[in-house]
Order: structure tokens, then C-alpha cells, then sequence
């Protein structure tokens, strides 16, 4: 009975199987039967290796098609408001005396001239006469707020001041300031003293401001209660 072949020896390749069952039985490869030799071979052959499956070789027409994943649509920024600076309070800024005014007086000191405006477009001009030295006529910003006609000035000086006069008639008398600051006539005054200079004459007001009769016949009537009347040099 021959010995039997270890499990191990199973997966040896063909060749190398017979070789060593020659050297096992007989001692050398030429004492092995040939046909114990060509069985063991055979079922050898008969258990293959396992082999690596073929790569498939596919074969493209055409151009490459590359396929390109869809865009993912990334949703626009929300820009943050931008703040808008909170502006500064501006100071108050005093509006000009009879700005905007339907009805303005305008005396200027230094030229001696009356202009009366209304909406901003002249009516009529005049020249004027101020107060004397030491009883000038107050400037300012004032309104027209009495209206006098056929009235009679009486002088707060007493006789024997050097601005004492005697009770005058005046036909047409305003007054822009208390204490008896008026735009009004003056019966004793020419026409020809009106104007630059007169201040300092012997007509010079005390205070108030001189307008020739003529004019005043015009300004009177023209003149309503709160109209702007500025004075300035």
C-alpha cells in the first residue's frame, strides 16, 4: 500500500508534484510508474488557479462626453443698510428784517432815503429827515402799529430846553416804536431839506422821521397795520 499524499501538496504545480513523488517513492524521478505519474498530473490540471476575471474594454464613438455636475446656485449676499448720518442741528439763522414781508418801510441813516417795497418790488422812494444829534433815530427792526391823520405834537421837553417845540399840526403820523417814534409830516420843513445832511439842519427831527407831505399822501393809505419798518445805516 503506498503512503498517502499530504493536503498541502495539493495546490503544488503539476511538475513540481511529480518530481517530488519520484524522490518520495523511488528515490529519483526515473523510478516513477509513468502512468501514476500522468494521473497525478492530471488531476492536478483538472483544479486550476484561480485566475483575474478579463478588463472589459469598452470602446467610445464620438466625441468625449464629459458630464459636468450642475452648478449649485449660491443665493446673493444681502448687502447690510448702509446708516445715514444723522445731521447736526444748525443754529438758528436770523432772518433779514422784512424778508418775505408783503409790505416793507426801508430808512437808511446814512443816505437819508425812505424805500417802500412791497413783495420785493419798489413802490416809491423819498428822501427823509432824521433826528437831530443826540436824539438820533433808534434802529432796529420794527412794524407799523398806529395810525394817526390831523393830529397835533406837543413836546415832552419844557420851555427853555434846547429840544423844546412848540405844539405842532401834523396831517399824517405812524408809529413803529412806543414812546412816540413816528414816520409823519412836518408842516415847517421845505421839500428842499429832506435829504443827506439834514439830520444835522435845523429841521433834524427829535427822533422821529420826516416825510415830505407829498409822499406821505401816498404811503399812508399804503401802509397797513403791522407793516415791516427797518431802520439801519
Amino acid at each position: 500500500m503506498s503512503n498517502p499524499i499530504p493536503m498541502a501538496w495539493r495546490a503544488v504545480p503539476a511538475f513540481g508534484l511529480a518530481l517530488i513523488l519520484a524522490v518520495t517513492v523511488g528515490g529519483s524521478p526515473g523510478s516513477v510508474s509513468p502512468v501514476l505519474a500522468r494521473g497525478m498530473v492530471a488531476r492536478a490540471v483538472q483544479s486550476p488557479l484561480p485566475t483575474t476575471p478579463p478588463t472589459q474594454s469598452v470602446t467610445q464613438s464620438g466625441p468625449e462626453v464629459v458630464a459636468v455636475p450642475p452648478a449649485t446656485q449660491v443665493p446673493a449676499a444681502t448687502p447690510f443698510p448702509t446708516p445715514k448720518p444723522t445731521p447736526r442741528p444748525q443754529p438758528a439763522v436770523a432772518l433779514a428784517c422784512g424778508a418775505g414781508a408783503a409790505h416793507l418801510i426801508d430808512v437808511d441813516l446814512s443816505t437819508q432815503e425812505l424805500v417802500a417795497e412791497a413783495g420785493g418790488q419798489v413802490v416809491l422812494s423819498t428822501p427823509i429827515t432824521s433826528g437831530m444829534p443826540g436824539l438820533r433815530t433808534p434802529t432796529g427792526c420794527f412794524s407799523i402799529y398806529r395810525k394817526l391823520t390831523n393830529t397835533v405834537f406837543t413836546s415832552p421837553w419844557p420851555p427853555g430846553s434846547q429840544y423844546y417845540y412848540s405844539p405842532m399840526p401834523v396831517a399824517y403820523a405812524m408809529e413803529f416804536l412806543g414812546g412816540g417814534f413816528f414816520l409823519h409830516t412836518d408842516p415847517n420843513e421845505p421839500d428842499s431839506a429832506f435829504g443827506p445832511g439834514s439830520e444835522n439842519g435845523p429841521d433834524a427831527s427829535h427822533g422821529c422821521v420826516h416825510v415830505p407831505l407829498d409822499v406821505m399822501t401816498q404811503l399812508f393809505p399804503w401802509t397797513p397795520y403791522g407793516t415791516v419798518v427797518h431802520i439801519h445805516y
